[in-house]
């Protein structure tokens, strides 16, 4: 298999793929010729990305702030040699040259839920913009000026340019500062997801365990479509080193439409947890997420309430000419797991004596 830098002169069409450079994933000890650099990687959905990838075959760059304690867990995601780190900042365009430099394509899956804040809780010192924009767009004009195959941008299915979302806004922004800079660019766009780590199961059963009350935005009528991180990270794979996928954006959903109340019913029915359900005016949530926004690491924010209150599925969230999981060889009712099916195995540690009390 020749290596794909020999080819590269420019990331803008799928003629830079031939079949000798077709993505061939193996198991865990075979070499697939490939080396990707993961922007993200340390994040919810990128621990499966850098997983699914090292996993099977392809060396793995992980760019990666702070302390190097932070990105070590993901040595192990592939064989030795495989994973190998690379400090950088997003407003360091040289670090991100660097970082890339090795690399046949880049995933980016960098993205925030919450703005982060100074020392000092009402500063801002790195916003929506900051994360989904800019450094979105400097990776993908790094990529394009390294002569980088194929780049993959995460984006997520609530990106609306029309949302009341300042964080859905950013996303769409994002998109598209990304094809300005990489025309050639896949974007993915997943709907909520969920996994043993996500902030959306996970802060519904701490909140349960947390008080006897809870309460949603609008009574919880928001439609969800929840879409395994798991799956989402396969699709990716799928992606890589395919000349289909060039250019083309993909909106990834779940098989079930669920609206937000019966995905916290459900949180609270596997934990055997079920807290008094009281229906708060928005005014009074509101001021609720803006206490809560002063904390490091807020579950709850006044933006991301404005987002709990809007439908985000295929339906309403899809665009049109975007591709979803049959481009891909998936089959939604078959390889796409329904949240039913795998939240237990997460879940159950919230429950209230401990999970083994059933077995008596």
């Amino acid at each position: 298999m020749s290596h794909v830098r020999a080819l590269s002169t420019g990331p803008q069409s799928s003629e830079v793929f031939s079949s000798d450079t077709m993505y061939r994933p193996g198991g865990y000890q075979s070499h697939s010729g490939i080396t990707a650099c993961v922007f993200g990687a340390t994040g919810f959905l990128g621990r499966n990305v850098v997983s699914e990838l090292a996993g099977k075959g392809t060396e793995c760059l992980i760019p990666y702030r702070g302390d190097d304690q932070e990105v070590r867990h993901l040595k192990v995601m592939g064989d030795y040699g495989k994973v190998s780190f690379y400090p950088f900042s997003a407003k360091d365009k040289d670090s991100v040259k660097n970082a890339m430099r090795r690399a046949d394509l880049v995933i980016n899956l960098i993205g925030k839920h919450y703005e982060t804040k100074h020392v000092l809780p009402w500063m801002i010192n790195n916003s929506f913009e900051d994360t989904h924009v800019r450094a979105a767009e400097t990776i993908a004009e790094c990529a394009s000026e390294m002569g980088v195959q194929q780049l993959i941008h995460v984006s997520a299915l609530a990106s609306s340019p029309n949302s009341d979302s300042e964080w859905a806004r950013s996303k769409a922004r994002g998109e598209d500062a990304v094809r300005r800079a990489f025309p050639g660019a896949t974007i993915v766009r997943p709907a909520t997801m969920f996994g043993d780590e996500d902030r959306f199961l996970n802060s519904y059963a701490i909140a349960a365990r947390a008080a006897p009350r809870f309460s949603l935005p609008n009574g919880g009528t928001a439609k969800l479509q929840p879409v395994f991180c798991n799956d989402v990270a396969n699709a990716i794979g799928r992606m890589v080193r395919n000349p289909s996928a060039v250019g083309k954006t993909y909106d990834l959903a779940g098989p079930e439409v669920l609206t937000a109340k019966e995905c916290v019913e459900f949180v609270f029915q596997t934990i055997r947890r079920p807290p008094t359900v009281v229906d708060l005016p928005t005014p009074v949530l509101m001021a609720s997420a803006m206490a809560a926004e002063m904390l490091p690491n807020p579950l709850a924010t006044r933006d991301k309430l404005l987002l709990d209150m809007q439908d985000i599925t295929l339906e309403t969230n899809g665009g049109a000419g975007h591709l979803g999981w049959d481009a891909l060889g998936m089959d939604i009712e078959e390889d796409v797991c329904a949240m039913r099916d795998v939240s237990i195995r997460f879940l159950h540690q919230y429950r209230m004596g401990g999970h083994f009390i059933e077995t008596a």
